[in-house]
Order: structure tokens, then sequence, then C-alpha cells
């Protein structure tokens, strides 16, 4: 940033593609199942290594949840978002 005369002036040293910097930010996804018919779509679309955080959210007995984090950090960008989103089995989707 810098001020010429009366104007501020904002001048960008790179850019790069939407898609790559959010999946370079590390995103985490927070999945809430209905049911497990879901688990062999979610690992196919979150195959490759990256930083965000997943949490697979699982229905318990007696109106519980169990939460499971996976053990890598995983690619997650919007594109696998809304894939997961519509997988039959999936209640939620949410990104933290």
């Amino acid at each position: 940033v810098d001020w010429t005369d009366d104007e501020l002036k904002l001048r960008a040293l790179s850019a790069s593609d939407l898609e790559t910097a959010a999946a370079d930010a590390g995103e985490g996804l927070k999945i809430y199942l209905e049911s497990d018919t879901a688990l062999n779509g979610i690992f196919t679309q979150l195959s490759k290594p990256g930083k965000g955080i997943v949490t697979i959210v699982v229905p318990g007995g007696d109106g519980r949840e169990v939460e499971i984090k996976l053990p890598k950090q995983l690619m997650i960008t919007a594109a696998h978002r809304n894939a997961i989103k519509s997988l039959p089995g999936v209640a939620a989707v949410e990104a933290v």
C-alpha cells in the first residue's frame, strides 16, 4: 500500500487460483452421517494429502453423537465438499 498525493494505491505481488489457495489454507471439514453408506464415497473424495482436518460425526445410542477425527490431514476443496454433501447417508457437511 502506498500513498501518492491523496490517493491510496494497492499493489499485489502475486495472485493464485482460488481453489488452490483454499486447498492450501488447511480448511477443516466436519461430516455428519445418517448411515455408513456414505463412507466409501467420502474416502474416494478425500484421497489426497493436504492440510485439512476431517472429523466424521456418527449417530450413537440415546441420541448421542460420536466424533471421529481422521488421523491424516487431507486436501479439501469446494468441489470435494459439494460432492460429499450429495452422497446418500450424509446428513450435513460443515467447513471448520
